[in-house]
């Protein structure tokens, strides 16, 4: 399924998009704010990463400002999860981007959705709350492989009421 904002497309992921996803994970400023993603990160980490989303129909979207490729990737396998690129930061790609993904979920579901930030992590916080995201009171210590230095994690939900809020109007 393909999802469209005013400047995204956000598509199923390609094996084609290897070389894009590896060159963002392989930057330590993007990795060390995710659970799984090692340091370095080479091409096998990413044909992984993508056999493994296409083997089991996870709800995976590459995030591609039009006519470009991807900078990033969205999703709600387990959680809504997310990254970008370094030099697509500060752009408002992944609000836009996670707001057409919420309203896709609540279109067809009314089960809330959980999501998970770093301690320090702001932009990721900044995200979440844009979003409509609260911190649910609870968090853990994790350790994230690219740096195997131990981080709190904040849980955050969003339920089908506090999407429905005037600052969440889908793109």
């Amino acid at each position: 399924m393909i999802l469209t904002t005013h400047r995204l497309t956000l598509r199923p992921l390609h094996r084609s998009d290897v070389m894009p996803i590896t060159a963002a994970l392989d930057d330590i400023s993007v990795s060390r704010w995710l659970l799984r993603v090692p340091s370095p990160y080479r091409p096998s980490d990413a044909h992984s990463f993508i056999r493994g989303v296409l083997s089991e129909k996870r709800a995976v979207w590459a995030i591609c400002p039009k006519g470009q490729s991807p900078v990033g990737v969205i999703g709600l396998h387990g959680a809504f999860g997310y990254w970008l690129a370094r030099g697509a930061w500060g752009h408002g790609y992944m609000t836009e981007a996670g707001r057409a993904v919420a309203a896709h979920h609540f279109s067809h579901s009314e089960d809330a959705l959980r999501s998970d930030y770093f301690e320090g992590n702001s932009g990721s916080r900044g995200v979440l709350h844009k979003l409509g995201f609260r911190e649910t009171g609870e968090s853990e210590t994790v350790t994230p492989v690219a740096t195997g230095a131990p981080i709190r994690m904040i849980h955050m939900r969003l339920s089908r009421g506090m999407w429905q809020t005037p600052d969440n109007t889908p793109a």
